[in-house]
């Protein structure tokens, strides 16, 4: 094996970043508006290294083995969109939309439908975990803006998407589900 360090020092900076919480199972709200205004490098501060060794990583990174497309939309309600992906993925979905700022754009996940169409989150083991697999996006605004998850993967067929103002339907046609593999 091999050993690599890496340490930071003075010359380091730090910003904020667009995520505001972000949770394995619940997913993360990214605020992208705000993010953009904020965002200003500082110095960061260097503390002393206790002689505790970060363990290493028994794997390697999550990466994107294969790329799904949508294979069908349903829209069970007014601005409501569900996209199937025909199959059940680990992954996160990919989403890249024209968007308005401001503009907040929810997407939620599950492995099977109810009857009206809609999603079955309990699909999704919210028993165990007692979340729902959510993200949100309030969006900078503008042409193509990718929006995905960066750290968290979830176990899905359907997502469904809504936003505030509504979408375009015909605009989800592109979204992908980015199913992952341990590198």
């Amino acid at each position: 094996g091999t050993h690599t360090g890496r340490t930071t020092d003075a010359t380091w900076t730090a910003t904020t970043t667009e995520i505001t919480a972000a949770n394995l199972y619940a997913g993360e709200m990214h605020e992208r508006v705000q993010a953009q205004a904020k965002a200003k490098p500082a110095p960061v501060e260097v503390l002393p290294l206790d002689d505790l060794a970060t363990p290493p990583q028994p794997i390697g990174p999550c990466v994107v083995a294969e790329t799904l497309t949508v294979a069908r939309r349903t829209q069970p309600a007014p601005g409501v969109h569900v996209l199937d992906f025909g199959r059940n993925v680990a992954g996160h979905v990919a989403l890249t939309l024209d968007t308005a700022p401001g503009q907040t754009v929810r997407i939620r996940h599950a492995e099977r439908l109810t009857p009206d169409g809609t999603l079955d989150t309990l699909s999704t083991g919210v028993r165990a975990t007692r979340v729902e697999q959510r993200h949100a996006f309030r969006c900078a605004g503008g042409p193509r803006e990718r929006l995905s998850p960066r750290h968290t993967y979830q176990g899905f067929r359907y997502v469904q998407v809504t936003a505030d103002p509504p979408l375009n339907p015909a605009d989800l046609d592109a979204a992908a589900a980015e199913v992952g593999r341990a590198h």
